[in-house]
């Protein structure tokens, strides 16, 4: 840190990566729970859930029997701590880490370049506040189980419905808790978290 003339900023961090004690400690203490964060960037209240799922869906490491402290803060005026514990089977076939699939899924998002995306937001700005249209958006490129605007009658009310799962899909959609008319559904009976909220406090 002498180099930055004791300035925490990135520069330091840079700084600090190249001591090989710290880079291991970082990369196996807190590395591993940043992949989402590093490919969706600040999600500000799903941040730490992101950093959950990041962390138990790393095919390099058994959490099995583990306990994972999550704490969570908002400007700094409230705050809230918890521990969830880790089931031995999380990494079953069907079970939480095999259904997440999130690496899969953000590879195959779909790359738009950047005047086609001012002309989306740019259209999707012209029917921001109007009523009494229907959106001719095609819904091709969003994953199963997303919802959709599919009107805004004249009181400005807004109808949604819920894109299908394909067949390739048919495995994972019954553990959906909801269909496609918006009707809720019972989740498997079979289906148990595999984690589990062993301790809670919360600070204001």
């Amino acid at each position: 840190m002498r180099e930055n003339n004791f300035q925490l900023n990135s520069k330091t961090t840079k700084i600090m990566m190249k001591s090989e004690k710290l880079g291991n400690a970082w990369k196996h203490q807190c590395e591993r729970s940043l992949h989402l964060a590093k490919m969706l960037g600040n999600t500000y209240t799903a941040s730490l859930y992101n950093g959950l799922l990041s962390l138990v869906c790393d095919q390099t490491i058994d959490l099995s029997g583990k306990k994972i402290m999550l704490f969570s803060y908002g400007s700094g005026c409230a705050a809230s701590l918890f521990v969830v514990h880790v089931k031995s089977d999380y990494r079953r076939p069907g079970g939480l880490q095999s259904l997440a699939q999130y690496k899969e899924r953000l590879d195959s998002r779909l790359a738009l370049s950047p005047d086609l995306y001012a002309q989306q937001m740019a259209r999707r700005e012209s029917l921001f506040g109007k009523c009494s249209f229907e959106p001719n958006d095609g819904i091709d490129n969003l994953f199963p189980g997303t919802f959709y605007l599919t009107k805004v009658d004249e009181k400005y009310r807004r109808f949604y419905k819920i894109k299908e799962a394909d067949a390739a899909d048919k495995e994972a959609e019954k553990y959906f808790n909801w269909s496609g008319d918006l009707k809720p559904q019972k989740t498997a009976s079979n289906r148990q978290s595999e984690l589990v909220i062993v301790d809670d406090s919360a600070c204001d």
